[in-house]
Order: structure tokens, then sequence, then C-alpha cells
């Protein structure tokens, strides 16, 4: 888990800078502006997301077990609202991963 909203914390410049000298498997963004909280200081977790290979499991949790770990690093987006659990074969998400805009 990494910070990436910049109000008390890291910014995203910050983050992936972290992100790169540990290089995990997997990365979960939090401490971010959202539509929960509009009025926070903070920034929004897409200036992180930029370049980086993105999930979006729709969910507020995820199942994570060594031999399912991606092979290169991947940035889990989670609801920060309730929202389903996901199934037993719900490990990262549905559908493949993909890498977020420029």
């Amino acid at each position: 888990m990494v910070p990436v909203g910049w109000n008390c914390t890291i910014d995203a410049a910050t983050a992936t800078q972290v992100v790169g000298q540990l290089n995990p498997k997997v990365v979960v963004p939090m401490h971010y502006k959202t539509e929960a909280r509009p009025t926070w200081q903070g920034e929004a977790v897409d200036p992180f997301l930029v370049g980086e290979t993105v999930q979006r499991p729709n969910s507020t949790t995820i199942r994570l077990s060594k031999p399912t770990l991606p092979a290169q690093t991947t940035v889990v987006v989670l609801n920060y609202e309730g929202c389903p659990k996901p199934g037993p074969n719900q490990i990262l998400g549905e559908g493949p991963p993909h890498r977020e805009g420029k």
C-alpha cells in the first residue's frame, strides 16, 4: 500500500519513485481524493496511474496468493465505498490488466 494523494503524505511522483525502488508485484494506492471526499485537499489517484498496469476489481477487498501474483508490478485500485466482496476465484479483479493512458 502506498499513499499517493499528496496532502499529509507523498505525491504521485514520489509514490512512483518509491514503487520503482521496491519493485512490488502488487501496489494498492491509498490516501487520495475521491468522489466521497470532494473537498479534501489532496490529489486524485489518476496522476499515479499514468503508465502503470492497472486493475480495478470493483471491490473493497482483494485476495492475493503467491502462485497468482502478476509477473509485473500491477496497481490495484480498490473501491472506496461498500460493494460486493470478491468471489473465491476473483484474485485481482475481472478482466485483464490494462495500461493507463499518458
